[in-house]
């Protein structure tokens, strides 16, 4: 039986400037609508926030629990599914940003999974109503 070690060499970057170099790829690269790039700033802003909370401020700190842990806190607090899916899409999005950039050494959203969303079923009228 073998064991691999795999030495990455990955970049130190601080956190909340990783955050804004991607802000800035979604402006300038992806030209994302300026709603989108708020709701992604915010989110994003948020994470960073719960980093520092937990001692963490540079990427190559980050772990896959990191990102669980946001989820659930967030569905403590009572954030509704749309929102944390949201935040859950803008930080996915960080993620691959970062990890192409070699800035964190894997996966960090591979063990996240999306809370589930209400089903609306759509109204009908009757003739009468309309």
């Amino acid at each position: 039986m073998y064991i691999w070690k795999i030495k990455c060499n990955f970049a130190v970057v601080n956190l909340r400037e990783s955050i804004a170099n991607y802000m800035d790829y979604l402006r300038t690269q992806r030209r994302l609508s300026p709603a989108t790039l708020v709701a992604y700033d915010d989110s994003l802003a948020k994470f960073a926030d719960f980093a520092d909370s937990v001692g963490i401020t540079l990427t190559e700190e980050l772990t896959m629990n990191e990102p669980r842990q946001w989820e659930a806190i967030a569905i403590q607090d009572g954030v509704a599914p749309r929102t944390v899916l949201r935040r859950l899409s803008a930080l996915r999005g960080w993620c691959r940003f970062a990890r192409a950039r070699g800035w964190t050494a894997c996966d960090l959203m591979a063990k996240v999974s999306a809370p589930k969303c209400p089903k609306n079923l759509p109204l009908f009228f009757r003739e009468k109503e309309v």
